[in-house]
């Protein structure tokens, strides 16, 4: 049941990840659209207007994307700010008394001859 249940999550993922590339893949066709046709597509011998209307009401109707954006670097810094640190404890290195010793790299910088 587990499993099922983690399948379905990621696909509405995906699902969700795709609607918003296809908007934003929408939006910028119609655009060039409108650049090749130029003064002709504001009459209505070409659908363009048209689906600008549509593609534009798209991106309104099914919530903007800069909110949709907004939710996304949201839940990036929960699940960042959530992880274990990694790396150096700074704070530890601040109190330490001691005096610590690194390893050479002496190695790395020996001249060729």
């Amino acid at each position: 049941m587990s499993f099922k249940i983690a399948e379905s999550l990621t696909l509405l993922d995906a699902a969700r990840g795709l609607n918003r590339l296809a908007g934003e893949a929408a939006w910028e066709v119609v655009n060039l659209a409108m650049q090749v046709l130029g003064g002709v597509d504001y009459t209505n011998i070409f659908p363009v207007e048209r689906l600008l209307c549509d593609v534009r009401l798209l991106s309104i109707w099914t919530g903007t994307n800069e909110i949709m954006n907004l939710i996304i670097q949201h839940e990036f810094y929960k699940d960042f700010l959530h992880r274990p640190p990694q790396g150096r404890d700074v704070k530890a290195d601040a109190e330490a008394t001691e005096e610590k010793a690194f390893p050479r790299l002496t190695a790395c910088f020996q001249p060729v001859v």
